[in-house]
């Protein structure tokens, strides 16, 4: 009696699931394939206990890779959300997806990023940022409730000190060929509102400009103006 050598259908279908599963647990070890928890937390004043509706909220997955392994290669995931009426804010769970070809994503990961008119512009990180990230990411913040301190200075400290932090995250978020912006109209639209506001009374110190961003971070990747005037409401 002749054997076939061609395999049944549900044993093909075995070692099919066998395959994806020794495959899907080497990316995880070497750290190629990550997901994330989603995120819920609350904006209150620091001042008042009272719940901050319209903070604009940005989390980004960051990776991280150069030869002190502190420089930001890339973003495995950014999104932006905005907080409601009763100060709460919600980013969904993603993945698994592929990372980058360089850099790992730390468990500092993610960063998210607070902004309101009036009030300091705050980021926060996970507080096991020195080593690599698990392949399940959580934020130490999802539950949280966060304080934010308004700013009691006067237009032009705010000016200088807000500029001063926000465009370098700015900068470091889109200074690659992501084209990052795509995930964050609301935010780039609320700073364009607030550079708007700073411009008529004169600061000396800006944020970055919808037209500076369009030249310097546009690229291939579209007008970004139009975009984030469009997508941005």
């Amino acid at each position: 009696m002749q054997t076939s050598s061609k395999l049944s259908g549900p044993r093909k279908i075995a070692l099919l699931v066998l395959g994806a599963c020794i495959l899907l647990s080497s990316l995880i070890g070497l750290g190629a394939l990550y997901a994330a928890a989603p995120i819920t937390a609350k904006i209150i004043d620091s001042a008042t206990g009272q719940p901050i509706e319209g903070v604009n909220v940005v989390a980004t997955w960051n990776r991280e890779g150069g030869l002190e392994g502190g420089a930001i290669t890339g973003h495995a995931m950014v999104m932006e959300a905005v907080t409601d009426a009763n100060g709460q804010f919600h980013f969904p769970g993603w993945g698994p997806r592929l990372g980058l070809p360089s850099g790992a994503i730390k468990g500092a990961a993610p960063e998210l990023w607070f902004f309101k008119s009036g009030y300091r512009y705050q980021t926060v990180l996970n507080h096991a940022f020195m080593h690599r990230a698990p392949f399940y990411m959580r934020s130490d913040y999802d539950g949280a409730v966060i304080k934010l301190d308004r700013f009691t200075g006067s237009v032009e400290d705010y000016a200088k000190v807000t500029s001063s932090v926000l465009n370098i995250s700015i900068d470091s978020l889109l200074a690659n060929d992501e084209c990052n912006w795509h995930s964050i109209p609301k935010f780039l639209r609320t700073l364009e509102q607030q550079n708007q506001i700073l411009l008529a009374q004169h600061a000396s110190e800006h944020l970055r400009s919808l037209e500076y961003l369009d030249v310097s971070y546009g690229r291939g990747c579209g007008d970004l103006k139009t975009f984030v005037e469009g997508h941005g409401k």
